[in-house]
C-alpha cells in the first residue's frame, strides 16, 4: 500500500506541474503532510516500523513490537522496502528540483517543503540509504541530492557524504562505478 500511494504522490506531482496545477499540488503537499513523516522510513523514527510491514508481507506472519530482525540500511536486501525508498527518494527530489520553478505557487510550495525537510535531517536520510546494497535506491538517491538547493548542503553533511564514500570498496560490482562517478560530479559542484 505504501508503494502504491507513493507511486501515485509522484504522479499527482508531476501531473500538477506540467498542468502548472498550483492548487492541486498544494493540495497534495499539505495532505501528505509536506513529507516529514514519510521521510522517516528512510532510517528514521519509521524505518523499525517499515521493515516490520515488509517482513509481514513477506512471511506472511504477523511480527509484534519486539520485532528484532531489523536489518541496518547497508543489510537491506528487501526488494519491496528498495522500491519504496526509490518512490520515496523520488518524491523528495520532486520539491528540491521544482522549488526554484518559474510557477510561483508550485516554487512556494516545493520551496517551503524543501526547507522543512532540510531541518527534518534530509540529507542524512539520503546518505543512509547511499549504504542499501541496491544500484536502483543508490542512483536515485544520488540523483536526488544533485537537485537538492545547494544552500541547504553544510560542511557536516558534506563530511558525512565524503565518509560514506569510504564504505564502497568494490568498483566493479554492479553499477557501483556510475553511482560512485555522479557522488564525485556533485562533490565538485559544491
Amino acid at each position: 500500500v505504501i508503494l502504491a500511494l507513493a507511486r501515485f504522490t509522484n504522479i499527482l506531482l508531476m501531473k500538477s506541474i506540467e498542468d502548472k496545477d498550483a492548487e492541486t499540488f498544494s493540495k497534495i503537499t499539505y495532505k501528505i503532510k509536506q513529507l516529514t513523516p514519510v521521510v522517516e522510513y528512510l532510517g528514521g523514527k519509521r524505518y523499525k516500523q517499515i521493515c516490520m510491514l515488509a517482513y509481514d508481507y513477506a512471511t506472511k506472519a504477523k511480527v509484534d513490537e519486539e520485532f528484532s530482525e531489523v536489518a541496518t540500511t547497508a543489510n537491506l536486501h528487501n526488494r519491496l522496502l528498495h522500491s519504496i525508498f526509490i518512490e520515496i527518494v523520488k518524491t523528495i527530489s520532486i520539491y528540491c528540483e521544482y522549488s526554484t520553478y518559474s510557477l510561483e505557487g508550485i516554487a512556494n510550495v516545493c520551496k517551503l517543503t524543501s526547507d522543512l525537510l532540510d531541518r527534518n535531517q534530509r540529507e542524512t536520510l539520503l546518505f543512509n540509504c547511499l549504504l542499501v546494497p541496491n544500484d536502483d535506491v543508490k542512483l536515485t538517491v544520488v540523483q536526488c541530492l544533485d537537485r537538492v538547493p545547494f544552500h541547504q548542503l553544510e560542511s557536516p553533511e558534506v563530511g558525512q557524504l565524503i565518509r560514506t564514500l569510504k564504505n564502497y570498496q568494490n568498483i566493479t560490482v554492479g553499477r557501483t562505478e556510475e553511482v560512485l562517478s555522479l557522488l564525485l560530479l556533485f562533490i565538485t559542484k559544491l
